[in-house]
């Protein structure tokens, strides 16, 4: 299929739709605080993020839900021998549940916390979903943004996801991040201290839109037009400039002293000097230091990296 962002010959939700309405003032009214809905354009689909997962995802016609997040109707499919991994539309959800996508929204909200919150530990998920609600908040794209998350590439077999793609609106630049906590089993060099798991997943993924460059900046000039008009209401054209390389954003990163001298990070200690020796520009962000960054600042960090 290749990499497409786009929504050809289908209308876009509008706030006339109740349901679109909740979605929109979730999307509008969210902050770092509270259950914020993350609008993302696909292959004439839209995924309405929230909690660390598709909460509800339009398709042009109607808008369906992941049933595997709702226990209660996903044990009902599992009993009458019907697959429970297909999004499921407001109909059949209605049929087996007694209720509407629109009574149940909130509830939708906590089951996905609860889905995606299930193993306890911090995820890099839950860093960068902080950076979410500052998109769409305003009348326009703020200085720089999250424009795309969960990105996968679609091209030469792959079907790897990065976590993000953040926009410069001044620049006109996109640029793809891979976020990462400091403990992720694909940081550890090892006892034998050999390159860590992630350098071959950044390198990998450079390599990918360094081929697809072009293609890659004319679907997200489409993915721009279209989202200013779903959630701004206005036109927006923006000739983008793709940053040749993806960058990585790593969070709970403990201190110099600490990686230095305590046990628990022998297999860790060369991680950083692994990764710029590999040549990728990142991040690393102290624990309990994350507030202290800006996405002004993540930008300008990574982009000069």
């Amino acid at each position: 299929m290749g990499f497409i962002r786009g929504f050809d010959c289908k209308p876009l939700p509008t706030t006339e739709n109740p349901l679109f309405k909740l979605l929109y003032d979730s999307i509008k009214e969210g902050n770092e605080t509270n259950g914020i809905v993350f609008p993302a354009l696909r292959v004439n689909r839209l995924d309405f993020y929230c909690g660390g997962g598709v909460l509800l995802e339009y398709n042009g016609s109607s808008f369906k839900r992941n049933p595997a997040y709702s226990e209660e109707i996903k044990n009902k499919l599992d009993s009458e021998g019907q697959t429970s991994k297909r999004p499921i539309s407001e109909e059949a959800y209605h049929e087996r549940h007694a209720k509407d996508f629109m009574s149940n929204y909130s509830n939708f909200i906590n089951e996905n916390r609860y889905h995606f919150g299930k193993r306890g530990q911090p995820q890099e998920r839950q860093y960068l979903e902080r950076l979410y609600p500052y998109t769409y908040k305003g009348d326009s794209f703020p200085e720089v943004c999250v424009l795309d998350i969960e990105i996968r590439f679609n091209v030469d077999g792959s079907q790897k996801k990065c976590d993000m793609l953040l926009f410069n609106s001044e620049k006109s630049e996109i640029m793809f991040v891979e976020g990462k906590i400091y403990a992720d089993d694909r940081m550890t060099c090892g006892v034998d201290d050999r390159p860590p798991k992630v350098i071959d997943q950044i390198t990998e993924y450079t390599n990918i839109i360094k081929k697809y460059s072009h293609t890659i900046e004319e679907q997200y000039t489409r993915y721009i037009s279209i989202m200013s008009q779903l959630i701004f209401g206005i036109a927006c054209e923006k000739k983008l400039k793709l940053i040749p390389a993806v960058k990585l954003l790593v969070y709970e990163t403990p201190k110099a002293e600490d990686i230095t001298n305590k046990p628990q990070y022998r297999n860790r200690r060369n991680l950083i000097k692994k990764v710029e020796q590999a040549g990728i520009g990142s991040l690393w962000i102290e624990t309990r230091k994350s507030h202290e960054y800006s996405l002004v600042d993540i930008w300008e960090k990574l982009r000069n990296g």
